[in-house]
């Protein structure tokens, strides 16, 4: 008998675990139609959904009229990335031995030539976490991490994190276009967001443990997986995905 329940609770327990673990965002941005913000003044809930490697298989979010439905579907070392209703910058990643490669469609600045994949390489040997030819991510320290611009003027924006605030260059540096604040409680973080220095109110919300694994390469894959579905909560969980515990008192 204590043999049937031991089992039964196993049974249980991989089957929670086949569900992967559920992450809550909840942003709540007003719409400013001076700067152009793409948000529409309605509470956004996102879930981030990961299997139990810790890879993203699902993000969305639950306004209808700015619908996220992005879904990864795993076949061997292949990830395709997939959506009903938009045009998503990554449709491909390939995971191989020495980093990952990506690719989008034809004009995707996620695709070499037209039709090839982008190589992010991935070093497990050297503060170097991931880099390509236009940007290369450097953990600074436990608190803190930047990517570096290796191409002026870049197809892409550039992220540093240090001491709580993380800052979005746009295309090269000193441009900083976004900025994060970020104040944890507990499990909980309140975010300020600031655009072009003006401070969007109110207060992005996150809910539950962050998206950090001890495998770089699973923490670059969750990157541009969400840089796939949506650019600005990539953003936003910028050092939940490649610090484990970014927050400074």
């Amino acid at each position: 008998m204590k043999k049937a329940i031991i089992s039964i609770f196993f049974i249980l327990f991989l089957s929670l675990l086949s569900f992967g673990q559920d992450k809550a965002i909840s942003i709540n941005i007003p719409f400013d139609n001076e700067k152009m913000l793409s948000f529409d003044g309605i509470n956004r809930i996102f879930k981030i959904k990961t299997n139990i490697d810790g890879i993203i298989v699902s993000v969305e979010s639950t306004n209808k009229s700015n619908y996220i439905d992005t879904e990864v579907i795993i076949d061997g070392e292949r990830m395709n990335i997939k959506s009903k209703n938009r045009v998503l910058p990554i449709n491909e990643i390939l995971v191989k031995d020495d980093g990952i490669w990506v690719r989008g469609g034809p004009k995707s600045v996620y695709t070499k030539g037209g039709d090839n994949y982008l190589h992010v390489f991935v070093d497990y040997s050297s503060d170097v976490l991931y880099e390509f030819d236009e940007l290369k991510l450097i953990k600074l320290s436990e608190k803190s991490v930047t990517e570096i611009f290796k191409a002026i003027p870049s197809k892409f924006s550039a992220i540093t994190y240090f001491k709580n605030i993380s800052r979005v260059d746009y295309r090269f540096d000193g441009n900083t276009n976004r900025k994060f604040e970020y104040v944890k409680y507990n499990c909980k973080y309140n975010v300020s967001y600031y655009y072009m220095d003006d401070k969007i109110t109110p207060d992005i919300e996150i809910f539950g443990e962050n998206l950090y694994s001890c495998d770089v390469k699973k923490n670059v894959i969750n990157y541009f997986i969400l840089r796939s579905a949506d650019g600005f909560l990539a953003e936003l969980l910028f050092p939940l995905i490649f610090l484990a515990d970014p927050f400074s008192p």
